[in-house]
């Protein structure tokens, strides 16, 4: 009795270069396009660490320029004073009180009201920003008042 051969297994066909470079699993440029895809869980956190690190260092650090707001007497003094006559109007849903004080955690307001008073951005910039950052249409009264604690000092 003759014994059956098992049938030989069909190759399997290597993807064609795509301008000259393979993508076969495990090949050089495989791993190098698609590293990530082909590393383990713990270094898919490392790298999502990094990507994170760098984008907090970016967002504080100011990669882009003027993100982070000046500091010194004069913005101090406006923002005094803006807290002093406007603190009981409201931006968006919050008064100026609340928005400057010490258990806000909105950053935003005090960055945008700092650039203002050392000049970094224009009335009309300024406007814009905290309008498209807070719910506009109640904001015109308080932003009136800040306008004319800038003119005031």
């Amino acid at each position: 009795m003759m014994k059956k051969s098992m049938p030989m297994p069909m190759p399997m066909p290597m993807p064609m270069p795509i301008q000259g470079i393979s993508f076969a699993p495990r090949s050089r440029q495989f791993v190098q396009a698609f590293g990530i895809l082909t590393q383990s869980p713990m270094r898919w956190k490392q790298t999502g660490t990094a990507v994170l690190l760098t984008i907090v260092a970016c967002t504080l650090f100011g990669c882009g320029g003027g993100l982070v707001a000046p500091e010194g007497p004069q913005p101090n003094a406006f923002i005094n004073q803006v807290q002093s006559n406007c603190g009981r109007l409201s931006i968006g849903a919050q008064p100026i009180d609340y928005l400057l004080g010490d258990e806000s955690n909105d950053a935003y307001f005090l960055d945008q009201l700092s650039k203002l008073s050392a000049g970094q951005i224009n009335q009309a910039t300024f406007t814009n920003n905290i309008n498209s950052f807070y719910s506009a249409g109640a904001n015109d009264r308080a932003l009136s008042c800040i306008f004319d604690q800038r003119k005031g000092s």
